[in-house]
């Protein structure tokens, strides 16, 4: 595999997570969040978590993409977003 070939791979693995935290981030600006948590604080978290549970998910259902996992992404990344909204 190409260095290419990995790099676009790795960007196919990460992307679910990195856009959903992305849309749930600009839902975070119109409204109160908690004290201490910046901008950029609050996109990191989530994205954090979000390529925690994927990476999880591809342990434990030895396959990358599968529906659980993704359902298991929305679910971490919604709640960390609702926790994340309570002033």
């Amino acid at each position: 595999m190409t260095f290419f070939g990995f790099f676009f791979h790795l960007l196919g693995f990460a992307a679910p997570a990195l856009v959903v935290a992305g849309v749930l981030w600009l839902a975070l600006r119109r409204g109160r969040v908690r004290a201490g948590w910046s901008s950029a604080r609050q996109y990191r978290a989530l994205a954090l978590l979000g390529l925690v549970v994927l990476a999880a998910g591809w342990v434990l259902t030895g396959a990358d993409g599968s529906m659980a996992t993704y359902a298991a992404l929305v679910l971490g990344q919604g709640g960390l977003a609702a926790w994340l909204r309570q002033p």
